[in-house]
């Protein structure tokens, strides 16, 4: 964060518990994108080149960037919630502005159509016109509490990282594009070369086999 330092008060007392911050920063990198690039909710960041809005260089990196500033920015003294609520809301106040930024330089052309404020929980429609839930669709509806979709978020991130250490790698990616990026059964069975039939017992399995471990991170009636 050297570049981005200078811009706040070295004695922040976030900077002081740099675990919690380094949560705190991948739950708001979640939320930026799911604001601008729901498919990609649960990409790790610095995990390869950055995707940005159409007509624009933004990236999610850079709106996290502006976002961690104004969370380091804001007086300890006036912080009413805590510090996971506020991050959400400065994220999504952040990702939000870019969308109408890169909105309003398309206006007029063919691509505005393309672009909406999304929030990433409407379901996903396969070529086959089935529907498969997206990220956080799955999840209570949060929207307008920051703490609890704080909470949401980093369980999530939570639910991602177990099916890196738990499934194998055939099941890591059915469960991944079916849950992670809203592909429908039909999508990925074309792509694997399975039956939907054959990719929904395996999702149920990998589900199954996430929600037996004492890492799950949600009640099991979630």
């Amino acid at each position: 964060m050297g570049s981005v330092s200078s811009a706040f008060d070295l004695e922040h007392p976030l900077l002081n518990e740099r675990e919690r911050l380094e949560r705190i920063i991948d739950v708001m990198y979640a939320k930026i994108q799911k604001t601008l690039f729901p498919a990609n909710v649960g990409r790790r960041r610095g995990a390869g080149p950055e995707q940005v809005l159409e007509g624009t260089a933004v990236s999610a990196d850079d709106v996290l960037s502006e976002a961690l500033v104004g969370l380091l920015q804001y007086p300890p003294e006036r912080l009413k919630g805590s510090w996971e609520g506020l991050a959400v809301g400065i994220a999504n106040h952040k990702a939000v502005d870019a969308l109408r930024a890169s909105q309003k330089g398309l206006r007029g052309t063919e691509h505005r159509h393309g672009l909406q404020l999304i929030s990433g929980d409407a379901k996903r429609t396969g070529r086959d016109g089935s529907t498969e839930p997206a990220l956080f669709e799955v999840l209570p509806s949060s929207w307008g509490d920051p703490e609890a979709e704080y909470s949401a978020l980093e369980a999530a991130l939570r639910l991602r990282d177990l099916a890196r250490d738990v499934l194998d790698e055939r099941a890591r990616k059915i469960f991944w594009a079916i849950h992670f990026e809203g592909y429908s059964r039909t999508e990925v069975g074309d792509q694997l070369g399975l039956t939907s039939q054959r990719v929904g017992q395996i999702y149920r399995f990998a589900l199954h086999s996430l929600k037996i471990h004492p890492n799950y991170p949600f009640k099991l009636d979630d």
